[in-house]
């Protein structure tokens, strides 16, 4: 069922969604699924996630290094200090290709979140790393989010709505629909 909103509902604790992302540049046309995350910052996308081997996702960190994209460290719960501390001395040392916690900053062609066409598509991506697509606040800033448990499911919902979207009145159904507001 298609509809103007955004509209999710949790399972093993985690919010799940499509994501359809297309960054020309990298080569990248993928449709895959992605976790919304509000506790991460920046949008995350390991690049090993959408089909591309560790062999070519090499290559393309040395070609975004080669390019002077810009990138910054980042960090999951799981990281610790002594890896932190590793990374900063491989940076300093300008050993970038052994640092797995980069996240290079490049804008997506497309980036659909659901069934939301999204208009700011700065994604980070990690060349290193294979864990979880997070789409961070960077993204969800975008909407209008609304997270409760559904009075008619009885699950825990995330129901969302672009901010820009002019028309907003199935968004506004919904909420009365599920969160009686």
């Amino acid at each position: 069922m298609m509809t103007d909103f955004l509209f999710v509902e949790e399972v093993n604790d985690v919010f799940s969604t499509s994501i359809l992302l297309t960054v020309e540049e990298l080569g990248i046309y993928s449709i895959g699924q992605c976790k919304i995350d509000t506790g991460c910052a920046h949008t995350n996308i390991p690049i090993q996630r959408l089909n591309v081997s560790a062999k070519k996702a090499r290559q393309l960190k040395q070609d975004a290094i080669d390019k002077k994209i810009s990138f910054h460290p980042t960090y999951g719960v799981s990281d610790t200090e002594e890896n932190k501390s590793r990374d900063r001395k491989l940076i300093k040392q300008n050993r970038l290709m052994d640092v797995p916690s980069l996240r290079f900053q490049y804008e997506a062609d497309s980036l659909i979140l659901g069934n939301q066409v999204l208009s700011y598509k700065t994604i980070g991506i990690n060349f290193d790393r294979t864990g979880n697509i997070l789409i961070g606040l960077d993204i969800l800033k975008q909407f209008q989010i609304v997270i409760d448990t559904s009075v008619v499911t009885g699950k825990h919902t995330l129901i969302g709505c672009l901010k820009n979207q002019e028309d907003k009145d199935e968004f506004y159904k919904a909420l009365k629909r599920h969160f009686k507001l």
